[in-house]
């Protein structure tokens, strides 16, 4: 749960300083006299900031969360999406439990 945070804390950040960036930079082309011309070529380049921040999302997922690794490399034909390792959930493990402690051969034979 915390590597689940941490990534989406980094990439909320990352989208954030993007959106930022381009927000200061429309304001300042809007303030500042200059050229129209030059102004309107400055806000279509700040979409830049925006697409380089989301494009690192695939990163961030990438170095902090071992499933979103593992799908990307089978994506890619690296390794095979196989050896990722199992898991149950709490509800397997106890219905293991149960089944467990309902056919053990001393819990057969008691009668309330």
């Amino acid at each position: 749960m915390r590597a689940v945070i941490k990534s989406l804390f980094v990439t909320v950040c990352l989208v954030v300083c993007g959106w930022m960036t381009t927000d200061l930079i429309g304001v300042l082309t809007v303030t500042i006299p200059m050229d129209p011309y030059v102004a309107n070529m400055i806000q279509l380049f700040c979409g830049t900031f925006i697409f380089t921040s989301s494009a690192f999302n695939a990163f961030v997922y990438y170095k902090m969360s071992r499933d979103y690794r593992v799908a990307m490399r089978a994506l890619f034909g690296v390794s095979n999406a196989t050896h990722a390792q199992p898991y149950s959930t709490y509800r397997e493990a106890t219905d293991a439990q149960r089944s467990s402690v309902l056919t053990s051969p001393n819990n057969a034979t008691k009668t309330n």
